[in-house]
């Protein structure tokens, strides 16, 4: 869907939102990870208790950010050794809730996503 850009990257203010989802696929979060402002962002959302949701390779980010050790998590399978080398405890499971940190594998999985996210939300 087309969106219209109403900010940039260095405006965003963790204490302005409730969650940030960080969205998957093989080629958006690797160059979303090689920008500070988008880490920085996502480690102040974590720092702040917000919600932090990421599918499938999204938890590049995540890891980038420095947020995944000694979480538990879980991610598109082929990157499972990241994870763990990042210090995550990973498991194969639709999608995990670890506090604030929600987690997916991939698109099969946006149920199960949707539903922790919407939950999480709610309270």
């Amino acid at each position: 869907y087309a969106c219209e850009v109403d900010t940039t990257v260095e405006g965003l203010k963790a204490k302005e939102f409730d969650a940030v989802v960080i969205p998957g696929g093989q080629v958006g979060p690797d160059r979303m990870r090689r920008h500070k402002e988008i880490l920085a962002f996502v480690r102040s959302m974590e720092e702040e208790g917000k919600v932090v949701a990421a599918i499938c390779h999204a938890a590049w980010v995540a890891i980038s950010a420095g947020i995944v050790k000694g979480r538990k998590m879980t991610s598109y399978w082929s990157i499972r050794d990241d994870c763990v080398n990042a210090g995550a405890k990973w498991m194969d499971k639709e999608c995990v809730v670890d506090g604030n940190f929600i987690t997916s594998r991939h698109p099969d999985d946006l149920p199960a996503f949707c539903r922790a996210l919407v939950s999480a939300l709610s309270k």
